[in-house]
């Protein structure tokens, strides 16, 4: 009986030092930084619609007036323009999404573009055209 009491307490022993050394592991709250970016650090817009990370690390924001793309030290705003085909459709970006290959998929009211980044520019895959009814 002592030794069964004996061996059940050396277990336990052994198991409540191998949780202490697995916790010693946790990253603590502190150790997580955290800038909040603004209209100065070349954010195009303060209303933030989503948020996606491609497989580079650079985070890409979707605003109300561009998408951006933070790589941690700057920011690079995309915008919406008639005068470049390769441009995103809209400056509305409403959804990002990043596939299993690392593409970025750009989501806005007037289309949805995909992200060439050898290129740096945006192939339009599905342009939402306005249709006008006459008056009666």
């Amino acid at each position: 009986m002592r030794s069964t009491i004996a061996r059940l307490t050396v277990v336990l022993l052994m198991l409540c030092g191998s949780l202490a050394s697995v916790s010693s592991y946790a990253v603590s709250i502190t150790d997580i930084y955290f800038k909040e970016l603004t209209l100065r650090d070349g954010l195009s817009d303060l209303t933030v619609l989503d948020i996606a990370e491609d497989k580079d690390g650079y985070i890409w924001i979707a605003t109300l007036n561009g998408l951006n793309r933070y790589s941690g030290y700057e920011i690079k705003q995309y915008l919406a323009s008639e005068d470049d085909e390769f441009s995103i459709p809209s400056n509305r970006i409403t959804s990002l999404y990043v596939d299993s290959w690392g593409v970025l998929w750009v989501g806005t009211t007037s289309g949805i573009a995909r992200y060439n980044k050898k290129s740096d520019k945006f192939e339009i895959v599905h342009k939402k055209i306005l249709r006008i009814s006459p008056a009666l």
